[in-house]
């Protein structure tokens, strides 16, 4: 790509104007080809764009690594949030309303992508499931003590690794 930006014609002949504040550089390698990479740099127009070690494009965050550590603490510190709204709002609400509350602001954030990260290592997929159990815990108001299985079978869920699965299947059907 270097050499494709380096050209100041490129950006010109396609009419781009470029941010360079806002322009970001990130290298997906191993933790062992990163090691080796030294002094890269990449140039446009006189401007050397800063290298970054994570990066958000279109609501996920990619790290060098592609470990996604930091894209499920993303998704965790949200849906704590939505949890302790959804909390605040139990007494007030149905049944009925507090499963199309969890639906609407937390479900959404458990698929987004999912397909790409969920199966990269299951301790992400882990911290997920115990936050769709305490969701299923909390809506249903019971104790810590009822088998998860039980929730998800009263509320209609899948779990999310089966919920994962689920939806890498249906994005590969829509792909043939």
């Amino acid at each position: 790509y270097t050499t494709l930006f380096r050209s100041s014609n490129w950006l010109n002949e396609h009419r781009l104007v470029l941010n360079y504040q806002k322009t970001n550089v990130m290298i997906i390698a191993s933790r062992h080809q990163l090691n080796n990479i030294q002094n890269f740099e990449v140039e446009v127009n006189g401007h050397v764009l800063k290298d970054v070690d994570k990066i958000k494009c279109l609501g996920v965050v990619i790290d060098r690594e592609l470990k996604w550590t930091d894209h499920v603490d993303k998704i965790v510190g949200t849906v704590q949030a939505t949890l302790g709204m959804l909390r605040r709002v139990k007494p007030y609400l149905p049944l009925t309303s507090l499963k199309l509350l969890f639906n609407a602001f937390i479900l959404p954030h458990f698929d987004y992508c999912s397909q790409i990260w969920s199966e990269r290592l299951s301790l992400h997929t882990d911290k997920l499931y115990k936050l769709q159990k305490h969701a299923a815990r909390l809506i249903l108001n019971k104790g810590y003590d009822t088998p998860s299985t039980e929730l998800f079978e009263e509320l209609n869920w899948l779990p999310l690794s089966k919920r994962f699965l689920y939806l890498r299947a249906v994005f590969l059907y829509k792909l043939c």
